[in-house]
């Protein structure tokens, strides 16, 4: 049976059709979509569980799904803070997009070799946190470019340490499923040659 469909597949093409016209009222929407996002973890993953549907393979999409969405959100605000509106732009530095796509697609790469020797590496909490955090920051700047609130010192101050702080959140999560994932493997590799012991002694 194939896994149920991803209700938040459908949100990437609005949201990159939204911020590729760019106009504000754009912007603003694409914001919008960008935060419903994370409202629909919870009810795709209670169907799968409830239909007994809950695959390796959709274990590795949802949040490959996520990371669609965070990563093209920060290239299209790096685009703006590049495009001469700075410092009343989104703010979006490169060391920002570099951390933030480094560990999502570190971590999905990892993910997908644990997944390969069988052992379950599915988002935690830290994890759902992390995309939640990353979703709810992204959509205020969104929203908040807009609005064109950063024209105002304090919604700028506001706009970095958001984005700072959801960045080393990102990093920390990256870390620690970092030591997560080569615990697994590890693990794994153990229990291999236990095995080859076994069958010799």
């Amino acid at each position: 049976t194939p896994p149920p469909a991803n209700p938040r597949g459908g949100l990437v093409a609005p949201v990159g059709v939204s911020v590729g016209a760019a106009p504000r009222v754009f912007v603003s929407g694409a914001g919008g979509v960008l935060g419903a996002a994370p409202a629909t973890d919870a009810v795709d993953g209670a169907v799968a569980r409830a239909r007994g549907e809950v695959t390796t393979f959709g274990r590795i999409l949802d949040p490959f799904v996520d990371k669609v969405l965070v990563i093209g959100t920060l290239l299209f605000l790096l685009g703006r803070s590049g495009s001469g509106e700075p410092p009343t732009g989104p703010g979006v530095t490169p060391t920002i997009v570099a951390v933030v796509a480094f560990r999502e697609l570190f971590v999905t790469a990892l993910r997908a070799e644990v997944e390969k020797l069988g052992a379950d590496f599915s988002a935690d909490r830290l994890g759902k946190a992390k995309t939640a955090t990353q979703c709810v920051v992204l959509t205020g700047v969104l929203l908040g470019l807009g609005a064109g609130l950063f024209a105002d010192s304090a919604w700028r101050l506001a706009r970095d340490a958001s984005l700072w702080g959801m960045t080393l959140l990102t990093a920390w999560s990256g870390v620690a499923y970092t030591a997560r994932g080569f615990r697994a493997i590890a693990g794994h590799s153990d229990s291999e040659a236990d095995a080859v012991t076994e069958e010799e002694g």
